[in-house]
């Protein structure tokens, strides 16, 4: 009988072995099937086995159970909390990427890829602003006011005259306009100003989207923070805290997910679109409640003063940094 021998490194295995005890990898007698290698991608990757069945239900309909298991070191049945983050994160903005995008073409007229009608120059110490002129039926006008990039050499006529006009580049407007006399930093204000003026709103708002998975990358380990200090107290390790800030983030996404995925299936109006994004806000904020009294185990009233202090921040935290995300995307776009 011919020994059994791993195909990856070469050692030799017992009969009995399945897996090879210097590399890991599978003993097959024989070539792969495609079944074979489907089953090794969402074992090895996706974690899709019975720590995926074990993880399901309580993730879904136990708040607060998955954080308690991993406190008490009942890791190994469950899936991964930063995978089960990185999975459900990962399909939550590539929907909510494409159901932007494709408000954003909706809202905006395709054939005429500026979206700003008219720019009104002033001289109000207000530096650039865009707004809505639904009285005049304009659409959306710009102003920008002139002395906020305190040079009087900059032909800001231009800007009217030639802005809407794609057969100029964006650096030949900016040239004509003369904006070498202004400082770098007003000048490449300037010119952000121009390409954003000048490309469509769908475009403008996929590049915003598409680094939000980023900026919440960032604010769980605050959100965590914010939950070790609220129950500084309670003498759990700051990494109870993150867990436990991953799986409320984590079914955020999958129940916002499965929200925006509804309202594109079947193509409510604003207000049934409206109404089930508001559903799935009051669901979330249930299901995050039950899970704060199940982790920290204090009592209701205590729990409920100490959840809306955190809410509340935790809004305050986020708006302040989507409007840094924006400033930034809207520099770098």
């Amino acid at each position: 009988m011919e020994n059994k021998v791993c195909a990856n490194c070469g050692q030799s295995l017992e009969k009995k072995d399945l897996f090879c005890p210097n590399c890991g990898q599978r003993y097959h007698a024989s070539e792969e099937s495609f079944g074979d290698v489907l089953k090794d991608f969402f074992s090895n990757y996706l974690a899709l086995d019975s720590r995926f069945g074990n993880t399901l239900l309580p993730f879904l309909f136990k708040p607060g159970y998955l954080t308690n298991r991993y406190r008490e070191g009942k890791r190994a049945s469950y899936a991964n909390p930063i995978r089960l983050y990185l999975i459900l994160s990962l399909g939550f903005f590539l929907i909510f990427g494409y159901w932007a995008q494709q408000v954003g073409e909706n809202t905006g007229d395709e054939d005429q890829p500026d979206q700003i009608s008219t720019i009104e120059l002033t001289d109000q110490g207000e530096g650039i602003t865009v707004k809505e002129d639904s009285t005049a039926n304009k659409g959306v006008t710009a102003t920008i006011d002139t002395s906020f990039f305190n040079s009087d050499k900059v032909k800001w006529d231009m800007l009217s005259e030639y802005g809407r006009d794609l057969r100029v580049s964006n650096q030949a407007l900016l040239d004509s306009m003369n904006a070498s006399y202004l400082d770098p930093l007003p000048r490449h204000f300037l010119s952000q100003f121009i390409r954003i003026y000048r490309s469509r709103v769908s475009d403008y708002l996929s590049f915003i989207f598409k680094n939000l998975p980023f900026m919440m990358l960032i604010l769980v380990p605050i959100f965590a923070l914010m939950l070790k200090l609220l129950y500084i107290r309670r003498s759990q390790f700051y990494i109870t805290h993150l867990i436990h800030a991953l799986h409320l983030h984590s079914f955020a996404y999958f129940l916002y997910g499965i929200s925006i995925l509804s309202i594109m299936t079947f193509s409510p109006s604003f207000g049934k679109g409206g109404l089930i994004l508001f559903v799935s806000l009051l669901i979330v904020t249930l299901y995050s409640y039950l899970s704060f009294l199940r982790v920290y185990q204090q009592g209701k009233s205590k729990t409920i003063v100490k959840f809306i202090i955190t809410g509340s921040l935790y809004f305050i935290i986020g708006l302040f940094s989507f409007l840094i995300e924006i400033t930034i995307s809207s520099l770098l776009f």
